[in-house]
């Protein structure tokens, strides 16, 4: 389980299904070599978000074996106060950030209202953004 919220007055169980998976049936998490391709790692920076720790891990995995670096957040909210730091500390984002790869259902802030607020700031409005659940 991963939290507990309360829709209609009554507590929801939020459950963390790739975890569930991964325990139950197991995962190969080796990405194939034949879809490794040399490109510099400096030129690429890509933030995750997602409120499973195995999604999360997963996604870094696969970005590490492709040189990629990234930086991970737990939710929206964390996602958006790392964009908010990054600008304070006068990254150009649209230069310094190659993608943004968030889930969609979170805790705190969801991804559409990540998305809707990275949208509604002209510092943040340029950015790719994958959306992904499960």
């Amino acid at each position: 389980m991963t939290a507990v919220t309360q829709y209609n007055k009554e507590l929801v169980e939020i459950v963390d299904v790739e975890k569930v998976l991964t325990e139950v049936i197991g995962v190969d998490e080796h990405l194939s070599d034949s879809l490794v391709v040399d490109s510099p790692a400096e030129a690429h920076h890509v933030l995750v978000v997602d409120d499973s720790s195995v999604a999360r891990h997963q996604v870094k995995q696969v970005l590490d074996a492709l040189k990629v670096t990234c930086t991970l957040a737990k939710d929206g909210q964390e996602a958006w106060e790392q964009l908010q730091a990054w600008l304070k500390e006068g990254k150009d984002l649209p230069s310094y950030l190659s993608l943004v790869i968030s889930d969609i259902e979170m805790p705190r802030m969801d991804g559409y209202t990540l998305t809707t607020r990275m949208r509604a700031d002209p510092r943040t409005a340029d950015l790719y953004i994958l959306l992904h659940s499960s």
